[in-house]
């Protein structure tokens, strides 16, 4: 949200789509392990092993969106790989939640503003 809504009022901001389908992969990922450490709502549904799966699934497509997208995107495949470490290591622990799943959001964020713009 506080890229996307001025993003979207930017006439000359051309990628707003693939900003919002790479992030969101990684926001869905995020929710999916966060489910998975209470066994509520996704993983409630679909089991452990099913959820791990789709969050890697979401990381593994947000990459790939990133990679394949308009080459301004690039730097923005930092995000759902940093997702996606968390989902390979993930661990049901209060502790694993709050340090590696909701810090995967914020050392992709830091890891695409450093880098490099093509």
């Amino acid at each position: 949200m506080p890229v996307g809504l001025p993003a979207a009022q930017d006439p000359g901001f051309e990628h707003l789509g693939w900003v919002a389908a790479i992030t969101a992969s990684a926001v869905f990922a995020n929710v999916a392990l966060s489910n998975l450490r209470d066994q509520e709502a996704l993983a409630g549904r679909f089991g452990t092993q099913r959820t791990l799966r789709l969050a890697g699934a979401s990381a593994l497509g947000g990459v790939a969106a990133a990679l394949l997208g308009p080459t301004a995107v690039r730097p923005l495949a930092a995000l759902p790989l940093a997702m996606g470490a968390a989902v390979l290591g993930f661990r049901p622990s209060e502790r694993y939640g709050a340090l590696v799943v909701d810090g995967a959001l914020l050392v992709g964020s830091l890891l695409a503003l450093g880098w490099p713009a093509a």
